[in-house]
């Protein structure tokens, strides 16, 4: 179970890999790798790498999924694997000078 808790402020980067354990097809195994959220968005532009970085802020407070899964050079997807973060909104103090009433 993978959890992690972070703040508005952060800056969370995460590191997937996979293997291609049949070895058949051409060229490389691992072709295509995808992060996304649980609302389906692809958190990465273009092509996606072994990494991502995102800034929490851009996900927004509350729970979010983070998901990653590889292509092979055979076109067949891995299993998934999620990561759940918690973000939390960041909260700034406020100082009100205190004075005593003047008679």
């Amino acid at each position: 179970y993978n959890f992690l808790d972070i703040s508005e402020g952060d800056t969370l980067t995460v590191v997937g890999s996979g293997r291609d354990w049949d070895h058949l097809g051409e060229g490389h195994d691992i072709l295509t790798y995808a992060w996304y959220d649980d609302t389906d968005t692809l958190l990465c532009e273009d092509v996606c790498g072994s990494s991502i970085t995102v800034a929490a802020a851009d996900l927004g407070a509350g729970k979010h999924e983070i998901y990653f899964s590889v292509q092979d050079n055979e076109g067949n997807w891995s299993k998934e694997v999620s990561l759940d973060v918690h973000v939390y909104e960041v909260l700034h103090q406020i100082f009100m000078p205190l004075s005593a009433p003047v008679p």
